[in-house]
């Protein structure tokens, strides 16, 4: 069982400060801001740079990543050519309409 982000959800849309800054106090450190901004939009490959400005010595720390959108037909293609087959696939309950869960099981003896 697995989950996935399904590409036509289109989640990056709202990858930016506007939609995902947060404000913490993390006692130790102090008032901690973050949020995330999309970098690259590739094809099916999207980039996106979290940032964290820690208040008390104005340090920023990035962290950047890039994700794979995966369609639900390259999913399931590649999941048959390693013998895996799909019993069932069903939305995330905590993102309903942005994540497929998948449930595949060994087909073969290969797995």
């Amino acid at each position: 069982m697995f989950e996935t982000r399904k590409p036509e959800s289109q989640a990056w849309l709202e990858w930016n400060k506007e939609n995902t800054y947060k404000r913490i106090d993390a006692h130790k450190y102090g008032i901690v801001e973050g949020w995330v901004d999309v970098i690259d939009v590739r094809e099916s490959l999207v980039s996106f740079r979290w940032t964290y400005a820690f208040k008390n010595d104005g340090a920023i720390i990035t962290s950047d990543s890039t994700l794979r959108f995966r369609s639900f037909k390259e999913i399931t293609k590649s999941l048959r050519e390693v013998g895996l087959s799909v019993e069932d696939v069903r939305e995330a309950s905590d993102r309903p309409g942005r994540e497929y869960v998948f449930v595949a099981r060994c087909s073969t003896n290969v797995c």
